[in-house]
């Protein structure tokens, strides 16, 4: 018994033992994923930093809330540390390196420098410094090693979303400075915590979008970090006893193959994902980050390699692989659709009285007001709109209707959505339609997009103006890569606009209005980080102008991806898309066999052989043949529904089925309480 009870008395220290040793395994870990040497850098560092640890390059004074410049000096020290610890660098305990290396450091903890923006004071530079403090830990004094952990404890554990995961990621690192366990493994719980599927409030959504700064589709900037950030420790932590169990890395697994992979097409990433940040090479750059988050997937989860090997060969470094991944994905929490076929791909950004559309923060994003008002872009090989945002129009966004005047721009930190509850999708996984009513700035519009295989059809109608400025509705609006070619269709108005592998075409003579040519701007106009030097690209551009305060204005065309220059027009034919109704209650087409329609109030369409389908209020639906009978879609894009009602013109049975004699139809009751916009599926098959 005696032997017993010292053997559990020692269990303890047995296991803090071993979670030091794991701690240092970690630790060693950081650094190697960390690692970058680059004698050639830091050569130069060594030769231009002053006598006080500074460099004159580098203004100390700098505000900037954006980019700033201070935490250059973090970078350089880190390479600097990088190099000094790398037995293969020739730099390898360089006295002189060393030398500057805690001149460095000691002009850093005397100054006391601090930031106007709480970010880069609380994560952004402890994030650098933190590798730099682990390099060095062995080689700096006391002093040195007080301030580190001082300058470390800037980050305290708290706030939400990915903010809440760089903060815990900095508080781990002093825990290994400090080889305080209990904080690494409260701090490692914390960058874990963000690991599940909300169903409020921020981070990942259950239709797996990410939201930071309220209610708002993040996938390219906080979401993108948040993918780096616990994928990075997913690897940092594997085979010690530090792990991530099955269900954290499935909600990791799901969110990058699930979410994050539709958006990101031949090596870019969609615009509409990219949220603020509409830098110099966002789009690639996003793109990257998202392999590298891939990349410590294979690590961490080696078991799905191949599936993440395929992604990046598809469209993080592509060599000409086709497009596997095929279908259409609405994310009906975010009011967000990507569609994706075999040789082009096309991505929606709407927003609404839940769903924020656009912000400008840190001076960033500072024209992008209009994003979220129906913004489409359309992608063959990624590059149609690679770094056009210092040329850009911003009034002209592909698909988006608002006013034609620079005075609306705010210039200022806000944020901007559509103040309207109506906006939602429909998809059966290979089709889908968006929907939304406007009502920004005193203008009001009934948007809708329609996309199949073949083309995307928009339609607007209802389009009414209180400010006296023109509003425009504007079809595209991208690099020029070749010529502009018009062919005629019919009238004088019914034209088709082919340029680079895309025809354009309006079907209710709608006069469209195009530019192309040499455009003029800056990156300061996009940030105040940037600066002014004049910058010129070629662009494309075709829009409808609906005139100064129109009423009831409206717009109907069609955009055809991948139509060979050869006859346009009879391609255009071929591809069977009959628009049905276009009007202030409807908007619907049928192509071959399939209806779609937008139900903007209750009301009736004729469908075709005298057969009427109705809707007792307003709602998005998609009809198409499946098997012996139909398969129907349904969404209440208000979210605000208990139950839509479908009349369908003959005797059918299913699921909420109800025939009614006297009208010789059949009343489908869809319940649609909680659902959240998402698409209800109802098969469905004649009697």
């Amino acid at each position: 018994m005696k032997k017993r009870i010292i053997f559990l008395l020692m269990l303890p220290a047995m296991v803090c033992f071993a979670g030091i040793e794991d701690m240092q395994r970690v630790k060693l870990n950081i650094l190697e994923l960390n690692r970058s040497v680059n004698p050639d850098a830091v050569q130069k560092y060594m030769a231009e930093q002053l006598p006080d640890g500074s460099w004159a390059d580098i203004d100390y004074r700098d505000d900037n809330r954006s980019n700033w410049a201070l935490a250059g000096h973090a970078s350089r020290l880190t390479a600097m540390a990088n190099v000094y610890q790398d037995k293969n660098s020739g730099f390898y305990k360089h006295k002189e390196l060393s030398q500057k290396i805690h001149q460095g450091m000691k002009f850093w903890f005397e100054g006391n420098f601090v930031c106007s923006n709480w970010w880069f004071n609380q994560i952004g530079v402890p994030r650098i410094f933190g590798t730099f403090f682990l390099l060095m830990e062995q080689e700096m004094s006391r002093d040195e090693m007080d301030n580190a952990i001082k300058y470390m404890q800037n980050s305290k554990l708290g706030m939400t979303g990915q903010n809440s995961a760089w903060l815990a990621e900095n508080v781990l690192v002093t825990s290994i400075l400090q080889k305080d366990e209990n904080k690494f493994l409260e701090a490692r719980d914390y960058i874990l915590k963000e690991l599940t599927v909300n169903q409020d409030g921020e981070g990942i959504r259950p239709d797996m979008s990410f939201h930071q700064h309220g209610a708002q589709q993040q996938f390219g900037n906080y979401g993108m970090s948040f993918a780096y950030t616990q994928t990075y420790w997913a690897r940092i932590f594997r085979g010690s006893v530090y792990d991530l169990n099955n269900e954290q890395l499935n909600v990791i697994r799901d969110y990058l193959m699930e979410g994050l992979q539709w958006t990101v097409w031949k090596g870019y990433m969609d615009i509409g994902s990219c949220g603020r940040q509409v830098f110099r090479d966002a789009q690639n750059s996003k793109a990257l980050a998202y392999g590298s988050a891939l990349d410590n997937m294979m690590a961490a989860d080696p078991e799905n390699t191949d599936a993440y090997s395929k992604v990046i060969d598809r469209d993080i470094r592509p060599a000409g692989v086709q497009n596997t991944l095929t279908g259409n994905k609405f994310f009906h929490y975010s009011d967000y659709l990507i569609h994706r076929t075999k040789d082009w791909c096309a991505g929606l950004k709407m927003s609404s009285n839940r769903v924020i559309g656009a912000e400008i923060v840190n001076s960033e994003n500072l024209l992008g007001i209009f994003m979220g008002n129906g913004a489409v872009f359309y992608y063959r090989d990624g590059k149609e709109y690679e770094n056009i945002f210092p040329v850009w129009d911003w009034k002209k966004l592909p698909g988006v209707t608002c006013f034609d005047a620079d005075s609306l721009f705010a210039g200022r930190n806000a944020y901007f959505q559509n103040r309207h509850d109506f906006v939602g999708g429909v998809s059966d996984s290979q089709s889908g339609i968006a929907a939304l009513i406007l009502n920004d700035m005193e203008l009001t519009a009934k948007k809708s997009y329609f996309f199949t295989d073949r083309a995307v059809v928009c339609m607007g109608s209802g389009i009414n103006a209180e400010k006296p400025y023109p509003v425009t509705t504007s079809i595209e609006q991208k690099l020029l890569r070749g010529g502009v070619r018009v062919y005629k269709k019919g009238t004088d108005h019914d034209n088709v606009f082919y340029h680079d592998g895309i025809a354009y075409y309006s079907f209710d003579n709608s006069v469209i209005k195009t530019e192309n040519g040499k455009v003029n701007g800056n990156w300061r106009r996009v940030a105040t980080m940037y600066d002014t030097n004049p910058v010129e690209e070629e662009v494309f551009s075709l829009w409808i102008d609906h005139g100064v305060s129109p009423k009831n204005g409206k717009y109907g065309f069609i955009v055809f991806p991948g139509i060979t220059e050869e006859n346009p027009a009879g391609q255009l034919d071929k591809a069977g898309i009959e628009p049905l109704k276009h009007d202030e209650q409807v908007h619907a087409i049928r192509i071959q066999n399939m209806l779609q329609a937008v139900f903007f109030e209750p009301s009736s369409l004729e469908m075709s052989d005298s057969k009427i389908i109705t809707a007792d209020k307003g709602c998005i639906i998609m009809m198409k043949p499946h098997e012996n009978g139909q398969l129907l879609s349904v969404s209440d894009p208000t979210q605000k529904e208990k139950e839509i009602r479908i009349g369908i013109t003959g005797k059918w049975e299913g699921d909420d089925c109800r025939y009614i004699e006297s009208s010789r139809e059949t009343v489908i009751t869809i319940s649609t309480e909680n659902m959240k916009g998402a698409t209800l599926h109802i098969f469905i098959k004649p009697v």
